[in-house]
């Protein structure tokens, strides 16, 4: 992993927001960028805590958050990685029969019982049985803007059926889900959300995949051709993710770009970013509330498409051919 990238990981003690929660969600935007590649290793929790300047307890604390929300997993003899798709891989037993009992042997010791087990296969066989063109993916996320063009991207990429669900309609649409689990393929979100769609939807017995978010061609050539010492006005919606943004966009303007942050909510701070901003750059949830108070000035998204290599992975693990490239120019402009 790129020093540069924990070099960006800075925590602020005196914001409201805990360190160990600010760190967790520095590491959960590298993953989300494809900056943390999935498979790979984090930094050794000491080497971390000495270079950000923060005791062991602090790193500890992020990586179990992180643990616990199915970011990173912890194996003996094999560390602490995050998340892949393929992470359930290793090397299997010598017959179909051992691999069959090894499963069912694993599963009887996390609490599951024969029944449970007989329900689950009966699923899994039915979707296998099922022609792919048939079944669906079922698609989540916290924006209906972002929930349409990346499932756009997921469905146009693929060829497959998309069914796209907010995040804030997980828990209503939890019935209706259960009851037509055997019609998906499986569920993908982007890693942002991961932890709240397992913790709502794991039990479903659907692989869960994350994808990782890239930002348009086009949009990384403007932000990089901004007039030398502009100021950049970088704005988001969560408290927690305000000091992960503006350090995402650091690398995408020239030297000496002056950047300022504030939330969506934070009106004076918002007003202060538009008078004094030469270019504005938000997150998808944010952009179209920043359009409406930009008077004119440029609005771009970040991290605004699914990247071609999540889509490569997602073609792979549900053996679905790739249709076509998704488009390198999408983007969503300023007005």
């Amino acid at each position: 992993m790129s020093s540069h990238v924990r070099t960006r990981w800075s925590l602020d003690p005196n914001s409201s927001v805990p360190l160990h929660v600010q760190l967790a969600e520095h590491i959960r935007w590298s993953v989300s960028a494809g900056e943390l590649a999935p498979g790979s290793m984090p930094p050794p929790i000491r080497e971390l805590a000495r270079q950000l300047g923060v005791s062991l307890n602090t790193v500890k604390a992020a990586y179990q958050d992180l643990q616990r929300g199915g970011l990173l997993l912890s194996r003996r003899g094999h560390g602490t990685r995050v998340v892949s798709a393929d992470q359930w891989k290793e090397r299997p037993p010598r017959t179909l029969e051992e691999t069959i009992e090894s499963t069912v042997r694993s599963a009887l010791s996390a609490g599951y019982t024969l029944e449970d087990l007989e329900r689950t296969t009966g699923r899994i066989f039915s979707r296998f049985r099922t022609d792919h063109r048939q079944m669906s993916l079922l698609f989540v996320e916290c924006d209906e803007e972002q929930l349409q063009v990346l499932g756009q991207d997921i469905r146009t990429y693929l060829g497959v059926r998309v069914e796209k669900i907010l995040t804030t309609r997980m828990a209503q649409e939890r019935s209706r889900l259960v009851r037509r689990s055997d019609r998906y393929l499986g569920i993908v979100t982007t890693y942002f959300h991961y932890r709240e769609v397992r913790e709502t939807l794991g039990d479903l017995g659907l692989p869960l995949l994350g994808v990782v978010l890239t930002t348009s061609p086009s949009t990384i050539t403007s932000l990089s051709h901004i007039p030398p010492a502009s100021t950049i006005g970088a704005v988001c919606r969560d408290p927690e993710s305000l000091g992960s943004f503006a350090a995402v966009v650091e690398p995408l303007v020239p030297p000496g770009t002056r950047i300022l942050a504030s939330l969506i909510g934070d009106d004076q701070g918002v007003d202060r970013l538009v008078a004094e901003a030469h270019t504005l750059v938000a997150t998808v949830p944010a952009r179209r509330h920043l359009v409406r108070r930009a008077k004119g000035k440029p609005v771009y998204a970040l991290y605004e498409r699914v990247d071609p290599a999540s889509l490569h992975i997602l073609a792979q693990h549900f053996a679905l051919p790739v249709q076509e490239e998704v488009a390198a120019t999408r983007q969503f402009a300023g007005e």
